[in-house]
C-alpha cells in the first residue's frame, strides 16, 4: 500500500480564520461561530483503516465529510461513499 500521510488537525486559528467570512455575512463574530465547531467534521478514521463497510481508500472530493470505501471482492474502481458519522469500526 502507498504511504499514507497523517490526517491534518484543525487548529483553533484555522477554525477562526474559516469562520471570519461566514461571521461577516451573518453579522456576528468569528469567535461565536467557532464555539459551535464540531469535532465530527474531522474524519474519525484514517485512510487505510478497515471499517465494517470495507477499506477506507480516501476522502471524497465530491461529497463533504465522506469516505471512499472499497468493498471486499469488488473491482478496483468501485467505491462506496460513506458519511463520517456512518462509518463503524471493524
Amino acid at each position: 500500500m502507498n504511504h499514507i500521510p497523517p490526517r491534518p488537525t484543525a487548529t483553533r486559528e484555522m477554525i477562526l480564520e474559516c469562520c471570519k467570512p461566514i461571521a461577516e455575512k451573518l453579522e456576528t463574530d468569528a469567535e461565536t461561530l467557532a464555539q459551535y465547531y464540531s469535532r465530527h467534521m474531522e474524519p474519525p478514521f484514517a485512510i487505510g483503516d478497515s471499517i465494517k463497510q470495507g477499506l477506507i481508500t480516501g476522502i471524497s472530493d465530491y461529497t463533504p465529510a465522506c469516505f471512499e470505501v472499497k468493498l471486499e471482492g469488488q473491482s478496483e474502481t468501485t467505491r462506496l461513499i460513506i458519511k463520517f458519522e456512518d462509518a463503524k469500526a471493524a
